[in-house]
């Protein structure tokens, strides 16, 4: 069985899950949406009603990867701390292949034809864009996944070592750098997909502008628009949030257009 994979870890990120959901279904998708629960995560009971409401399976998780040390750690970037549970998605072994897909995502176009890749398939999302010319490695947002145990323990284990090394650099850890650690040798060309499948919504001007891509277009299409950062599109944003917008749509119009997408989706079904 293949399906998309999501987690939620805090209350805030159901209207994304749930987003998620419709604009997959908005492109016709032939695969199910599933949500893992994490351990951390309060009135699991409520937040699994609303899921099941809308027709999104539910995995309830056995273990937190975040320990009260990362957690800690973490305590000024909990977003981060939370992530950590995402590594959970390699031991779905009822599942012969998952694509996991960040909740704040918006699919715009089918990506079905992402289950034909293989395991760790994904994006090194944003590497194009003026700066970033450094960056290297998938981002975690989204990603081909056959689950495999030892896979996982493989990863799992690589937690402690990684987490001393941010710890000492005083860095927020995440799992994307669990991830990138424990495949860094391994992330070949052929892993590695087109930006179009996760495009910082940040971005969307540069690329659309400078680098030729289209958003609903066939020539190099933006699939899947990527809204990084603490404000996400279903958010009342804060006074400072409302004041970086202003900035933001400024130097970037296209991100407004991406606002305007995510929540027409929120108007179907």
């Amino acid at each position: 069985m293949n399906a998309f994979i999501t987690l939620i870890s805090t209350e805030e990120y159901l209207p994304g899950v749930i987003g998620l959901k419709k604009s997959l279904e908005r492109v016709g998708t032939k695969y199910p949406l599933y949500c893992m629960l994490s351990q951390r995560l309060q009135n699991q009971n409520h937040v699994y009603n609303i899921l099941t409401a809308a027709g999104i399976g539910v995995i309830n998780l056995d273990q937190s990867i975040c320990d009260e040390n990362v957690f800690m750690h973490n305590i000024h970037f909990p977003n981060w701390s939370y992530t950590l549970d995402k590594l959970q998605v390699f031991k779905l072994v009822n599942f012969e292949k998952v694509v996991f897909l960040d909740s704040d995502l918006l699919i715009l176009q089918n990506i079905d034809e992402l289950f034909e890749y293989k395991s760790f398939a994904g994006v090194c999302a944003g590497k194009s864009y003026p700066g970033n010319e450094s960056w290297d490695g998938l981002n975690s947002g989204l990603m081909v996944v056959e689950p495999n145990l030892e896979t996982f323990e493989g990863i799992f284990k690589l937690v402690p070592a990684v987490f001393d090394e941010f710890n000492d650099k005083a860095l927020p850890l995440g799992d994307q750098d669990i991830i990138q650690r424990f495949i860094k040798d391994s992330w070949t060309s052929d892993l590695q997909l087109d930006e179009g499948y996760n495009v910082f919504a940040d971005y969307l001007s540069y690329y659309i502008t400078d680098l030729g891509y289209s958003l609903g277009g066939d020539a190099k299409p933006i699939k899947v628009i990527h809204f990084i950062g603490k404000y996400k599109p279903w958010m009342r944003p804060t006074i400072r949030q409302f004041f970086w917008l202003c900035s933001l749509l400024w130097r970037n119009p296209y991100y407004y257009s991406a606002l305007c997408m995510y929540r027409k989706v929120f108007k179907i079904g």
